[in-house]
């Protein structure tokens, strides 16, 4: 089992599709799903296991998009979660707390998306 999981699918757009399907792959262990998505005959789905999908990989998103955006991904562990994710080369930020008492940390793909992790309740 997986130390991140999905609440919903990620929409994550790529100027190299292939490129970030791979490092998804490789750096969160996500697989390749059977999934056909709505409206985007060329996207990849990516999930956890045979649960519900969690990173759809497409088309470049406008910029402006991109810096209104955060993609989240769960933990039930975040600090064993965060030094897994260090140990695979990712450059993860420092675990921090909202004002609800939530706590996260971020890191960012290739195409420099930000994507939080969030210790579940």
């Amino acid at each position: 089992m997986s130390l991140l999981h999905s609440g919903a699918s990620n929409y994550i757009g790529a100027s190299d599709a292939a490129a970030a399907v791979a490092w998804y792959i490789e750096k969160l262990g996500v697989e390749k799903m059977k999934a056909e998505v709505d409206d985007c005959p060329n996207c990849v789905a990516l999930g956890f296991g045979k649960q519900t999908y969690a990173v759809t990989i497409g088309a470049e998103v406008p910029q402006e998009q991109i810096d209104e955006c955060t993609h989240s991904l769960f933990t039930n562990h975040i600090e064993k979660a965060r030094k897994w994710l260090s140990s695979r080369d990712l450059d993860v930020g420092q675990i921090q707390e909202d004002r609800q008492g939530t706590r996260f940390f971020e890191m960012r793909d290739p195409e420099n998306n930000v994507i939080e992790i969030t210790e579940e309740p």
